[in-house]
């Protein structure tokens, strides 16, 4: 079976650092390697549906127009001071609290320094956080929308050119290395992408050089600051002096391409220049699966502390078979659930949508029979965990979130599972047949609380704390 360190042999090549925007400087590789690789991935690894939406559509153009609208009129109103922590982050994570909308990836460090902090956020799914629980927030998309019309006007014969050349070092070395030719409409449609991006890089940072002039912010802490798309303002922040971190929103595993990347490339100080300094973890586990060239510290999950330190003794009988979606292959997990209802009778099957698949989900339930099965509408996967007595998925972080929650673990063993995850903690299981036997056996799946340490590292707070005073003043 083929493996990420496999594929990334066709990206291990010194050619892709001589393509440069001839502005900036910057490497183009990292605005086109997330979706080429992932295509790849997609490929060999995915059964039903693709890894990567390379023509997304918005669902509704009303409701993106009003919260676009609404986001800019904030950010117009909006008296942005000098902050000695600038975070971003994407709206994924919130969740309702307290009756407010709350970041469970990144407000917890918001309001730790809250003072000190100013955070930009992205509206996930075209959602306007109504309500939101920190009031110490801007939003980045209206500023992405205008970059994205600007790139349509601003694109030229040299940019064409220039994603071409990048291009075709890639599938010069696909074909060679894996044997893999890149489908001709996936290459013209990855190469207008492209094309967009290196029109506007020049625009990306000057834009960012004066927000960070503005701001002043001595720690930049980005979410998904290791993948492509960051690498932009992560140049800008690292020029101007700021220490960039990436703080861990998810499962990092062997298969992800965002933390792992050509031997080649990741000693190149210039492509260096492009990753953070340093990632903030969820516990040493992790760092097993990372080869980027990144101060990595264990910090520890505080949405996951926080809800641990909530959860009374003594939990209620717990009958819930909690099935979680992945948000690609959403089809062959409701037919796995929905086949569990029907021979499960002593157990209620509840299938979890993924943040991704919520939009869709209504249109995938309308063609589906669900029988007995229950579709989980909880927003905060802890509350989905609180009656559930077996969590089972493939790859999903929601697998590791169980641990010390839920009585038993059962991980999918499938080309995707051995691909990301070749080593785990968990009991497999092959095929709906065999699950179902496992589920009947009730000492298959038990996972020991103690393993959690290492995967979740505990003292979140004194953890960034420490790790904020280092790069701080006064704080």
């Amino acid at each position: 079976m083929i493996s990420l360190q496999d594929i990334l042999e066709v990206e291990n090549d010194s050619a892709l650092l001589d393509v440069r925007c001839p502005q900036t400087g910057l490497l183009l590789w990292p605005l086109v390697r997330q979706e080429v690789i992932q295509w790849v991935i997609s490929e060999q690894v995915y059964k039903t549906a693709s890894l990567i939406n390379l023509s997304p559509q918005v669902q509704s153009r009303t409701k993106a127009v009003s919260a676009l609208l609404k986001a800019a009129w904030h950010n117009l109103t909006f008296n942005a001071k000098t902050s000695p922590i600038l975070l971003m982050a994407t709206g994924a994570g919130l969740i309702t609290k307290n009756g407010q909308l709350f970041n469970r990836l990144s407000d917890y460090f918001a309001l730790q320094h809250h003072e000190n902090t100013l955070v930009i956020e992205d509206l996930f799914n075209w959602n306007w956080p109504e309500n939101r629980a920190n009031n110490k927030v801007m939003y980045h998309t209206p500023t992405q929308v205008k970059m994205s019309i600007y790139s349509n006007l601003k694109v030229t014969h040299k940019h064409v050119s220039l994603a071409k050349q990048l291009l075709d070092i890639f599938t010069t070395n696909l074909k060679l290395k894996l044997g893999i030719a890149l489908p001709e409409h996936i290459y013209q449609l990855v190469q207008r992408r492209l094309s967009k991006k290196i029109a506007i890089l020049p625009v990306r940072k000057q834009f960012y050089q004066a927000l960070l002039a503005k701001l002043q912010p001595t720690l930049l802490i980005k979410e998904e600051a290791c993948y492509g798309h960051s690498a932009v303002i992560n140049h800008t922040a690292r020029e101007m002096g700021i220490y960039v971190a990436e703080y861990q929103h998810g499962a990092i595993n062997a298969g992800h391409d965002a933390y792992n990347h050509g031997a080649r490339l990741i000693t190149d100080s210039d492509y260096q220049s492009l990753l953070p300094n340093a990632l903030l973890s969820y516990g040493e586990w992790w760092h097993q699966y990372i080869n980027l060239p990144v101060e990595k510290t264990a910090i520890g999950n505080p949405h996951r502390s926080e809800r641990l330190a909530a959860t009374s003794a003594g939990q209620v009988h717990k009958n819930e078979i909690l099935v979680l979606g992945d948000g690609i292959e959403t089809g062959m997990y409701l037919e796995l659930a929905v086949f569990l209802s029907k021979n499960l009778p002593a157990f209620k099957v509840v299938f979890r949508p993924h943040p991704l698949e919520r939009q869709k989900l209504n249109e995938i339930l309308s063609s589906t029979s669900l029988d007995k099965l229950s579709i989980d509408s909880r927003l905060d996967i802890y509350d989905s965990f609180r009656n559930a007595h077996v969590v089972i998925n493939e790859v999903s972080t929601g697998l590791f979130e169980a641990v010390g929650l839920v009585d038993r673990v059962l991980i999918w063993d499938t080309p995707k599972s051995n691909f990301y995850f070749p080593h785990h903690p968990f009991e497999s299981f092959t095929d709906k047949e065999d699950l179902l036997a496992k589920i009947l056996q009730p000492d298959q799946g038990l996972i020991a609380a103690g393993q959690a340490e290492n995967i979740w590292a505990s003292g979140w707070q004194d953890n960034y704390h420490n790790f904020a005073r280092k790069h701080l003043r006064n704080v």
